[in-house]
């Protein structure tokens, strides 16, 4: 299913970031995986790397526990495509809608203007969320086609 966020996303938690520093939502620091939910620390031991070329988090989207790979969007990348934000926003949309409709078991999240930085920049991010439970062989397939699509302009 596809989700549009404008400035915010709602109902989701980032459980770590994106180097596997464990934490929930930016709030508080969590020491140990063993600290984590049961569910998110299977997704952590045997799904979540940081050797992706887009980003992996452990995550909860609308009270569910899973994995998630996100891409973000920046004001650098659309000047290296020579379009506006606004252009490139609309060009991560259309891959989102792609994604969707290729993974329709799994969550697909795109996020406009999303991120916030403490510099004052804004990105916006594509994600697709999967449950803990996915499975190593259907992670890898969905994250090598999330790889080879999210910044092919």
């Amino acid at each position: 299913m596809l989700y549009e966020f404008n400035d915010k996303l709602e109902n989701f938690v980032y459980w770590s970031n994106c180097t596997g520093d464990l934490h929930h939502n930016a709030e508080y620091w969590i020491d140990n995986v063993e600290d984590l939910p049961k569910e998110l620390q299977v997704a952590y031991n045997e799904l979540w790397s940081d050797s992706y070329w887009a980003n992996c988090y452990i995550a909860e989207f609308n009270g569910k526990y899973g994995i998630a790979l996100e891409a973000e969007y920046d004001n650098y990348f659309a000047e290296e495509l020579k379009v506006s934000c606004k252009e490139l926003d609309n060009m991560v949309k259309d891959k989102a809608v792609e994604l969707a409709n290729k993974y329709s078991e799994y969550d697909v999240i795109f996020g406009e203007d999303t991120i916030k930085w403490s510099n004052g920049e804004v990105n916006s991010a594509m994600i697709i969320f999967m449950p803990w439970n996915v499975g190593n062989e259907k992670f890898l397939e969905v994250q090598e086609y999330f790889d080879s699509m999210c910044y092919n302009m």
